[in-house]
């Protein structure tokens, strides 16, 4: 199964978020402690991307934090990705950042 490229959504954390391409689904309780900053954004990687992680002052290539969790270079095309706003709060199934406050 593959992740449609320009797939993404806004997610309110009301309900949980089903993936397309049956790739599963996302638990709201998950990220509820980012509630109050709601709507997130899911989508998945696209090419060439630099993320900034929740408390750090850097931005990263994603290629990088998929090296560092060690995600298999044929499945991070599939993995979904959490922003809240600008910043990547969960790469699913492999990081989690809490939120501030």
């Amino acid at each position: 199964l593959k992740a449609p490229l320009d797939w993404k959504s806004m997610w309110d954390l009301k309900q949980d978020l089903m993936l397309p391409a049956e790739l599963g689904m996302i638990a709201a309780k998950s990220f509820i402690d980012f509630a109050l900053q709601s709507p997130l954004l899911v989508r998945f990687r696209q090419e060439g991307e630099k993320v900034r992680l929740l408390g750090h002052t850097h931005r990263k290539n994603l290629k990088q934090l998929f090296q560092e969790y060690r995600v298999p270079p044929w499945l991070r095309d599939n993995v979904p990705l959490i922003f809240c706003g600008d910043y990547l709060i969960g790469i699913w199934g492999y990081y989690q950042a809490k939120a501030a406050g």
